[in-house]
């Protein structure tokens, strides 16, 4: 029990607990990009020693005065550090061409100062999206002619995609056989890219690119993420006191994308839209309500997918029986106004004829 005081003291000595790795600074890269891990102090640091390690054993970069040698081969040729920015305790650095297993913990560290910092890298995989029964392309690319070179694909960790040396190997998962081809003409530019065919729902996965041979370790991951086109069907107008209600379902829409769906009328206005992202396959409703007659189009919409898809319906309003009955009455009465006005007529003419008559036998 006496231990633990101590250890808590020498922990304080160098600027780092435990509790560090909870709060660390997290910086999200994509593979490929690059990452700038912080790291500041309040005086010149140009002739200071400061130290990178990743996870507390890998060096990943050294430098006291001048850039040191000692770094893990990991590393090697892909970090910088900012050489202006020195006198202004800056020991930030650049890793360039970040990698999945790059992510990690990172500890900056004066030990003549007796200070370290953690900053938390996170590493995520090329991401890419196709709609099922197309053809996905996954990427993987290295700074030299691999003609001859073995590489190898594989998905999850342990089934073989593809295997490569020279030409392609033997020993595919039975999974990939036959829909599986890569860019030979492209080999002697270090490109490892492969096509899957045909690709199904089960393809989804994370697929490495590995080179074993190299002597520098060169690892690239790709998520493969396949998606069902959404289908998109309408319900029977149903009439309400406020007009007709058209209901426009999407179904079979694969978790993991943003969906869009709206309603147009027939000289193409956008009546209503409903953008979500999607969670799990359920079924995706979109309402409105017209009061005229037209021609109405619910489209939907998966841009990550490059899909569209619609469905149309014709709602034909019945015409109001009310200006009908008005009109009909308008008539009659104008017909019983103009009957009484040559009744009226008829009978001043006959009253006339008699006092002429009367006139006339005088």
């Amino acid at each position: 029990m006496q231990l633990l005081p101590l250890s808590l003291c020498l922990l304080t000595l160098t600027g780092s607990t435990f509790s560090d790795v909870n709060v660390a600074e997290i910086i999200r890269v994509t593979e490929g990009d690059e990452a700038t891990l912080p790291c500041f102090i309040n005086k010149s640091i140009e002739f200071e020693r400061f130290e990178w390690k990743k996870d507390r054993k890998k060096k990943v970069s050294l430098y006291e005065g001048v850039q040191l040698s000692g770094q893990d081969d990991q590393f090697r040729g892909r970090v910088s550090h900012f050489d202006d920015e020195l006198k202004n305790g800056d020991a930030s650095i650049t890793i360039s061409d970040t990698k999945v297993s790059d992510s990690g913990f990172y500890t900056c560290n004066f030990p003549n100062l007796h200070q370290t910092f953690t900053v938390r890298l996170v590493v995520g995989p090329v991401i890419v999206r196709v709609k099922e029964g197309d053809n996905g392309i996954l990427p993987c690319k290295i700074n030299k002619d691999i003609s001859f070179e073995l590489f190898e694909w594989i998905k999850d960790g342990k089934k073989d995609v593809y295997l490569h040396e020279g030409k392609p190997l033997s020993g595919q998962d039975e999974e990939f056989k036959g829909r599986v081809s890569h860019f030979d003409h492209k080999l002697k530019n270090g490109d490892a890219s492969i096509t899957i065919s045909d690709t199904k729902v089960s393809d989804i996965g994370d697929y490495t690119c590995d080179f074993p041979d190299l002597k520098t370790k060169q690892t690239s991951t790709v998520r493969l993420v396949v998606g069902k086109a959404a289908k998109v069907s309408i319900l029977k107008p149903e009439q309400t006191e406020d007009g007709f209600l058209l209901q426009c379902l999407v179904s079979d829409v694969s978790p993991g994308f943003k969906l869009n769906i709206s309603w147009f009328d027939g000289s193409g206005n956008k009546l209503i839209e409903q953008k979500s992202n999607t969670e799990s396959e359920k079924l995706h409703i979109l309402q409105t309500t017209v009061k005229k007659s037209d021609t109405y189009r619910c489209v939907a919409t998966m841009e990550e997918l490059s899909h569209q898809v619609h469905s149309e319906v014709h709602v034909q309003i019945p015409e109001s029986k009310i200006p009908l009955i008005v009109g009909l009455v308008c008539l009659a009465v104008m017909a019983l106004i103009i009957v009484a006005w040559a009744g009226v007529i008829y009978k001043n003419r006959k009253k006339m004829k008699r006092k002429f008559n009367v006139f006339s036998s005088l």
